[in-house]
């Protein structure tokens, strides 16, 4: 066998390899983005269930926003907050009152339909959510 040939040969060969290591590495690549994607659908919907118009125990009506605000419209806006979910899985909520003066800790019932509540004092309260958005 010819020098020539020799050296020919295992060029091919290791480009040969080296397509199917960047195979190998697209294929992982792809796996683990749809791995990720596929658990971002699971984890989090595009809209959380809490978002919409709740009358709280005491009458009142809190706008829950997607973009983790909230208002409570019959006070003409005085009161508002932020709220963010803290387990998704397990369905739980924080609402923080003018600027954290009051939090309350929510856990949505898994039809999406009522939220149990205990705020900072350990008062236990409820919501029924009455408008989607």
């Amino acid at each position: 066998m010819s020098q020539k040939f020799h050296t020919a040969e295992v060029e091919k060969r290791g480009e040969e390899c080296l397509i199917v290591q960047m195979v190998r590495l697209l294929a992982v690549l792809v796996l683990a983005g749809a791995s990720v994607n596929a658990q971002k659908v699971t984890e989090s919907p595009e809209q959380d269930p809490i978002v919409g118009s709740w009358r709280w125990f005491n009458r009142i009506v809190v706008q829950i926003k997607a973009d983790g605000t909230f208002t409570d419209i019959t006070s003409n806006g005085k009161s508002k907050g932020k709220w963010k979910c803290t387990d998704f899985k397990e369905r739980l909520y924080t609402l923080q009152w003018n600027d954290g003066l009051i939090e309350d800790y929510a856990t949505l019932s898994k039809d999406g339909k009522k939220l149990h509540m205990i705020n900072h004092d350990k008062f236990k309260h409820t919501a029924v959510k009455i408008i989607p958005l």
